[in-house]
């Protein structure tokens, strides 16, 4: 029993997860929902709760990242110590809150899949936009 934490960039198939996971009857959060917020890199501070329009200026994530709130994912750890809670997302600071977490998955794909998948998916449109693409290509380099 406890906190789990699903890690990806976008694209590599977190959100297909969650759903499942929330079919199976399972507790699950998409950290977009609520959970995280926009900030200055610089000076931590928050811009926004959940504007994923901000991402279409090419120049937003020189300066801007995308963040979860400790405060929130304590609070869920309390929760689950008697029951199994899922967290789906990636965000800039999760390594400061894996301690929370009783297990941590990450998930990869290529960059010829994470294309194809970013391309076809209807529910999200982040990484359509070129730069975002570019953006999540740079990221998924990393992972690698």
């Amino acid at each position: 029993m406890g906190l789990v934490f699903v890690t990806g960039i976008a694209g590599t198939g977190k959100t297909t997860l969650l759903k499942e996971l929330r079919r199976r009857g399972c507790e699950a959060y998409d950290a977009d929902e609520k959970l995280s917020f926009w900030a200055n890199k610089s000076s931590g501070k928050r811009i926004s709760e959940s504007d994923h329009t901000l991402t279409t200026d090419p120049k937003f994530f020189d300066e801007h990242d995308w963040y979860i709130d400790q405060k929130s994912v304590g609070k869920l750890a309390q929760n689950a110590q008697d029951k199994t809670i899922f967290i789906c997302r990636s965000v800039a600071n999760e390594k400061e809150v894996w301690s929370y977490f009783e297990k941590v998955f990450g998930l990869y794909v290529d960059d010829e899949s994470l294309v194809k998948r970013i391309k076809i998916r209807t529910d999200k449109d982040f990484g359509k936009s070129q730069h975002e693409l570019a953006h999540l290509l740079q990221l998924n380099q990393h992972v690698q």
